[in-house]
């Protein structure tokens, strides 16, 4: 099989015997992002999906779906966290995380951790802390520095690790690399 590679301003065109994928990387938040073309074995255009590089947390019993959206026979358990690599896209709006091989699972149906690598935050005032499920737990005293790892998003509200299931505000803290 002939492999071909080629870079030009920041996208990878990859041709892997006859079929083309592109690749076009960008940064968020010092992650490599980078957008493809998801194709079925058979040729088929199932939209665009993200390299991704975090954990979903399943909320509840939790179906899987193929890349086509279609429910399969299996689901993860509530509570269990699940390694996520791709991001299947529609319209701009993620629709499928990949958590195994054509098994994915749908936002709504969990809680998407991203891990931001080792980054400090600050806290500007006491800040609330809370749990991966939004209940206060404790605070986080001004002016004190922790390590975070993770980054999560909870209705709409972007959050920080700063321990075990304890969380803080993103607009609480100020955050360091």
């Amino acid at each position: 099989m002939k492999i071909t590679k080629l870079i030009v301003a920041g996208a990878v065109a990859l041709t892997l015997g006859g079929m083309t994928t592109s690749t076009v990387f960008a940064t968020a938040d010092d992650n490599n992002v980078s957008v493809n073309n998801q194709y079925d074995s058979d040729g088929q255009y199932n939209g665009d999906y993200q390299v991704i590089n975090g954990e979903v947390l399943a909320n509840n019993q939790t179906v899987l779906y193929n890349s086509k959206g279609e429910a399969t026979s299996r689901s993860l358990a509530p509570g269990t966290y699940w390694i996520a690599d791709r991001m299947l896209m529609s319209q701009g709006q993620p629709t499928l995380y990949r958590v195994s091989t054509d098994e994915w699972v749908k936002p709504s149906d969990v809680k998407f951790i991203n891990p931001i690598g080792k980054s400090l935050v600050t806290a500007r005032n006491d800040a609330n802390l809370y749990d991966s499920d939004a209940n206060i737990v404790g605070t986080l005293p001004a002016g004190m520095q922790y390590i975070t790892d993770q980054r999560m998003t909870v209705h709409g509200v972007i959050m920080y690790r700063v321990s075990t299931n304890q969380w803080v505000k993103a607009t609480d803290v100020n955050i360091t690399r």
